[in-house]
Formats: structure tokens, sequence, C-alpha cells
């Protein structure tokens, strides 16, 4: 019997959970008898063209503050006309699947009939403390979207984002962890389109958005701390605040922004390692993708995905937690040996395939 998915997001910003979200409408229709269309909430996109087939955008130009009490309606109405659309043309849903904290308040506020699923990308616990410290209603307006997930069927994308959901204010209906499928053959190959991009300078990498739980702060700490000849690239869009912290750290000679990537798998290939400290993740898609390449990675053994991902084989690369010092230190460990050679024991459990049947045997 046919499956019809429907994936809803709030935009395609260029981010892991965007990504995976691309990667999963793709899993789902090479599954035999299964077709599944994607929603974004806004007109958002830094991956370019989408199929118009399987990719709906709302016409709403900003993907900012949409579930905002003068936003929420219009989008509400938007989403579902929108499905009355695309069902009339090929046949109702079977289920839903909702992705980030702002789609998922929008879609618990439509009421759908048929099965959602809310998918989980982060950690509640050190998401809730970010917006603390930014101030009160910050954290107020993100624990208010966190609540739309009560008494909800939930899909986590790690073990460690799934153990939060025992919070007293947050029952959950249900929650399963699915892993955020990964194609292996794809990623290599265009890891292989194109040259070497600093064909004459060996570099660390950096891939994620500028913001407060990536830690820029303390990658430049750690970096400035090595004395080896390596330049660290940063797949990140240029800002003024960047910038100032590059200049910060005396950096502005041995950092280069070379903006967002649509294709970062041919910078990973050619790197010595991929860096990542973040304070927390929900599942960091760069390590993963740096792993199926055969680029190791440097990470802070941050809480949600580095150890869960590594599953204690090689943990000479994850340094303590919230340490720009350690970090600093197993990089220098790291750069003073010859390139390892190895393969990942975990990469089946991140297959498209393995994905999209764990979504399906939900409502199977």
């Amino acid at each position: 019997m046919s499956k019809r998915v429907l994936l809803v997001i709030s935009s395609l910003n260029g981010g892991g959970a965007e990504m995976a979200v691309l990667r999963m409408l793709k899993a789902f229709n090479a599954v035999p008898d299964t077709s599944a269309h994607l929603i974004t909430l806004s007109q958002k996109n830094d991956y370019g063209n989408v199929d118009p087939t399987k990719v709906t955008m709302l016409p709403v130009a900003s993907s900012k503050s949409l579930d905002s009490f003068f936003k929420r309606g219009k989008v509400i109405y938007l989403l579902k006309q929108a499905i009355a659309n695309i069902e009339q043309e090929h046949g109702a849903f079977d289920v839903i699947f909702s992705h980030l904290e702002v789609t998922n308040a929008i879609v618990a506020a439509a009421g759908f009939t048929c099965p959602v699923f809310y998918v989980h990308h982060n950690s509640i616990q050190q998401e809730l403390l970010c917006e603390k410290s930014r101030g009160p209603f910050k954290y107020f307006k993100l624990k208010q979207r966190l609540k739309a997930l009560k008494n909800k069927d939930v899909i986590c994308v790690s073990q460690g984002s799934a153990s939060e959901f025992t919070l007293p204010w947050l029952p959950v209906k249900s929650c399963q962890v699915i892993y955020n499928p990964f194609d292996a053959q794809e990623i290599i190959a265009q890891s292989q389109q194109g040259e070497n991009p600093f064909p004459n300078q060996p570099y660390l990498l950096h891939v994620g958005r500028f913001g407060r739980a990536k830690r820029h702060d303390r990658l430049f700490e750690a970096f400035a701390q090595l004395t080896g000849p390596e330049i660290l690239v940063l797949l990140i869009k240029q800002s003024n605040k960047l910038t100032k912290l590059i200049k910060k750290y005396g950096l502005e000679h041995r950092v280069v922004v070379a903006g967002f990537q649509s294709n970062p798998y041919r910078y990973m290939k050619h790197a010595r390692c991929v860096v990542l400290s973040s304070d927390y993740e929900g599942l960091p898609n760069v390590m993963v993708e740096s792993l199926l390449i055969g680029t190791p990675f440097i990470a802070n053994d941050c809480p949600n995905g580095p150890k869960e991902i590594l599953a204690d084989w090689q943990p000479d690369w994850l340094a303590v937690a919230g340490s720009g010092e350690d970090l600093a230190r197993k990089l220098a460990d790291f750069l003073r040996q010859p390139a390892p050679q190895f393969s990942w024991p975990k990469a089946n459990l991140f297959s498209p395939e393995h994905s999209a049947n764990a979504y399906l045997a939900l409502i199977s």
C-alpha cells in the first residue's frame, strides 16, 4: 500500500536540520510505493534550485518570528491551503513530520487530523540555558515553543537529545530516536568535484552558523595557541561580528572566511581535520559527513552528539567539554601525527535507507 509523506520546516536556511530534511525527502522518495513532499514556511533558501514538484515554499519572505501573534494565523492558513492544493492533485497525506521548534509550534496549533510526528534536532536544556543568558523574553519564547511538544509523538535525532524528554513540564506521548540520513556515495562523489581549494596551504576546517552555541570564541582561542603552518577555513557567512571576533584573537592573517558553500565536502576532503567547538549539539551533521569522507575531526565533547557518533572509537579526537585549552592541546597532538586512514564502524546506522525505513515503520 502506497504511503504519502509530508515534511514541514520553517526554511531552507543553510543549517544541519535543513540539509537533513532535504536528504530525508530524497530518501523517502527512493522507497518503493512511497511519495514525499516538503513544505517550507518561508522563501528563505540557501540551497539553490529545488524541485517544484516535490517542494512548496509558502509566499512568506522572512523566516523570522513565523509563530508570532501577528504572523501565526497567516502562516497556518497558507500551510493548510498549500496542503489542500497538493492533496487535491496527489491524494491525502498519511503522515506529517514537522522539523524545528518554530515549525513544531505552528503545526501543533494547526490541529491536523492525520498522524503528526515532531522532530527535535537540539538539546532542550542547553538551548534554554543559552536563551536564558540572552534575557527572560528569549527564554520564555523558546519554552513556549517547546511546550508545543506536550503529549505529542516526538522523534529525536540522537539518544542524548531523547534523554532530556523527562522534564515534568514537558511530558510527551512517545519519543523515538532516528538518526539523520546521509548518502555516503553522494557525499563522497561531491567531495571529489573540483580541486583542492587551498592547494598550497594546509588547513583546518570549521562548518557551522555563526551563533552563540557554536562558540567561535573558543575555536579562535584554541587555534591562536597553535604554531604550525595551518590556516583555519570557516564555511560561514561573513559578518561584522565575525570579523571583530577574528581580530580580537589576532587571527586576521590565519583565518579565511569562505562563506556558505552548497558543496562543503570538497573543503572537507582536503582539510587536515574538521573542528567542532560547540557548547551543545543535537546531532552534528558535519561530523558524520567528515567521517564518511574519511577526514578526521577534533571536537569538544559537548552534550549530545560527538561521543554518540564515535561510540568509544577514537576517543583522542574528543576534547574536554567547554575547554578551549584542551581543544588546542588535542589539535596540536593530532597535527603532529601523520594523517590517519580509517573506516568508521557506525556508518550503516546513518544510511538513507535505515532512516527512511525507521520513519515509515512509525506509521505501518
